[in-house]
Parts: structure tokens; sequence; C-alpha cells
């Protein structure tokens, strides 16, 4: 599903310079995150989860694949699919630097940390070009 935008995650590891077509990769692929049962059905009312991490920083995870997803999720918990561009404008108003942080692909190798200022860039740089 999301093939180049995890090659291109892959790729960053090594050359920093993919970082480039990140973030229109970002903004038009799909994910799925994880929000607790019930509240999936419209994305203003959806409650994303959250963890705590040892660097103190609640992360919010959001997974290219379906098999990526965490294992042993809580019973109040279930995964959604949403488009990359409504759930980047959704998210910006969760995430909070340094508090709250995305985690795409959290637990692979290739997962990376999208904080405010990212999510910001990113919608200003194509959700514009979404609208027109």
């Amino acid at each position: 599903m999301n093939e180049s935008l995890i090659n291109t995650l892959r790729e960053l590891k090594a050359d920093p310079t993919v970082a480039i077509r990140l973030y229109e990769e970002l903004f038009s692929s799909a994910f799925y995150a994880l929000v607790r049962v019930g509240t999936g059905s419209s994305l203003t009312s959806m409650v994303f989860l959250t963890y705590d991490t040892i660097d103190g920083v609640r992360e919010l995870p959001v997974f290219t694949e379906e098999e990526f997803i965490l294992r042993d999720l809580s019973d109040e918990a279930e995964h959604v699919l949403i488009n990359g561009v409504e759930l980047w404008s959704r998210l910006s108003d969760v995430v909070e630097t340094g508090k709250c942080e995305v985690g795409v692909d959290a637990g692979q190798s290739h997962g990376i940390r999208l904080n405010k200022e990212m999510l910001i860039g990113m919608l200003a740089m194509y959700g514009a070009k979404n609208t027109e």
C-alpha cells in the first residue's frame, strides 16, 4: 500500500537527502491509527491513543501497513485507516512538540517521529495544493 513511503523511510537513515520527498509521500499516503473503541466513526470524534516512551515524550503511533501495528493491543483500542490529508490536519491539533509526537511505524527499524513543526510544515507545503 505505502511501499514508496516505506522505501523512503528506510533510505532516510543512510541518505538524509531523501527527506526532500518525505513530506509529500507522508501527505499522500494512508495510515492506520490507534483510537479508543467506539470513537472511530468520525475523524473529529476520534480519540487517538498514545503511550509513554523512555525519553518522556508521549507517542501517538500511526502505521503504514496493518502488519506493523503493535501486538497485544488493549481491548479498548481499535485501528482505523485514515488518508494522510485528513490525518495530518487532525493531528496538528493533538501533537505538541516535546510532549506528544507522532510515531510513524513505531517499533520498526525505519520508524520516525514527527513533531508539530514538521506537521505544520507539511500542511503548509502540501495542504494548499490539495485544496486547489
